[in-house]
Order: structure tokens, then C-alpha cells, then sequence
């Protein structure tokens, strides 16, 4: 099969599922997260307002016990691009010690931390 976005609807016919899902695949690999979101939000059309991504990280000591963690969360326009970066810090005992909120702006102003 030829490139995903050179495919015709005869082609997508002809193909076999295993090779539309690696088409699909091959795809989507090879995106950028901005490009991904992007993607996703077109095929929920206007379900969604805003899209969220949360990643989490914990830190152990060298016995295993949890120091500490932290997570950061991606809020981002319709448009993919980030709306507000929201980064939480956490003890040992899951306790919030402390957040900061970056915001970014579409309008070309810089992002700036909000109190």
C-alpha cells in the first residue's frame, strides 16, 4: 500500500484490514503529540472544547519506598495547541505540596506562570 493520505477510496477497498491497520499505524507514528491531538479532535468534531493529557512521575529511594511524585497536566485548545500546563508536586504520602499553572496564549504573547 502507498501513503495513507494517497490512498483512494478504491484502494481502501481493495485493501486487506492487516493492510489498513499498518497503513494506519505507520501513519500515526509517525506524528508529533501536536499532530496527534490535532487528529483527534477533528474526529470528535465538536464534542470536545478542551483536551487533557496527564502524565505522572514518582521517585524512589534506592529501597524501593516513594520519595516523592509530581504530574503534569496538558490542557489544549480545539485548535492543538496548548491552552494551560499545570504541574502539581506531591510527597511521599500522595500529599499535594505544591502547583504552578503555566498559560499559554494564541495571540502570540508569552506564556506566563498564573498565581
Amino acid at each position: 500500500m502507498g501513503l495513507l493520505s494517497d490512498l483512494t477510496i478504491q484502494d481502501l477497498r481493495a485493501a486487506t484490514l492487516p493492510q489498513i491497520k499498518t497503513a494506519v499505524t505507520d501513519k500515526i507514528n509517525a506524528m508529533t503529540k501536536k499532530q496527534l491531538i490535532t487528529l483527534i479532535l477533528k474526529v470528535a468534531g465538536d464534542d470536545i472544547e478542551n483536551f487533557e493529557i496527564e502524565e505522572n512521575r514518582v521517585v524512589y529511594d534506592a529501597l524501593g519506598n516513594k520519595i516523592r511524585s509530581w504530574s503534569v497536566d496538558y490542557i489544549y485548545y480545539p485548535t492543538g495547541e496548548i491552552d494551560l500546563i499545570i504541574l502539581k508536586k506531591f510527597d511521599a504520602l500522595d500529599v499535594l505540596v505544591g502547583e504552578k499553572k503555566i498559560k499559554h496564549y494564541l495571540d502570540g504573547k508569552q506564556p506566563h506562570f498564573l498565581v
